[in-house]
């Protein structure tokens, strides 16, 4: 597929969409933190900040698919959504090697490092603690169909049927599952990717 990134005035509304397209299959940061070792950095790093991470992505997904906790980490980077909305307690872009996804606002999608925008968040309901935790298996899996449905047609998701096996608990058993009820999971304005 193509990506055009022309900056017509006219053509704005296109141009948002295309990189949330690149959403779907952003690259991982430069100098990737990976597998076990990025789980730790991106634990470390929250709980320096004093804030609560959830853990999305591949890694999040294969945690609670994969049958070996090996073939959970096999190249894959970590993707943590910052469970905040003060800047002041949000990473560097890349810190420690994390694609970590912030935002300020709470109809605002969290961005990546590379501006990357998703078109799903969450904040707690209740006080969690600071650290990494593990996003629920239905919430990544409603999360997943939902940008399917968005970009049908695209061709940029790829496997979103629900898998056949999700196992009661999490392989990245080192940190906390987050409970649903915990959270406040919604999609953005459709608005702003439709």
């Amino acid at each position: 597929m193509e990506l055009g990134l022309r900056m017509v005035p006219c053509h704005r509304l296109e141009l948002r969409q295309t990189l949330r397209l690149v959403a779907l299959s952003a690259d991982a940061p430069p100098e990737a933190a990976r597998g076990a070792a990025g789980l730790a950095t991106a634990d470390e790093i929250l709980k320096r900040l004093g804030v609560p991470g959830l853990l999305i992505g591949g890694i999040a997904r294969k945690s609670w698919t994969a049958k070996t906790k090996s073939s959970v980490f096999s190249s894959k980077d970590v993707d943590v959504m910052v469970l905040s909305f003060d800047p002041w307690k949000h990473p560097e872009r890349f810190e420690g090697g994390v694609d970590w996804w912030m935002t300020n606002h709470p109809d605002v999608g969290p961005t990546n490092g590379n501006g990357v925008e998703l078109i799903y968040s969450a904040t707690p309901l209740y006080p969690l603690p600071p650290g990494l935790h593990v996003a629920p298996a239905t919430l990544l899996w409603d999360w997943r169909e939902q940008e399917q449905e968005a970009f049908r047609g695209k061709k940029m998701v790829t496997n979103v049927r629900r898998p056949d096996q999700i196992h009661k608990t999490s392989l990245v058993y080192n940190y906390p599952i987050c409970l649903e009820y915990k959270l406040r999971s919604f999609f953005t304005d459709p608005s702003r990717w439709a």
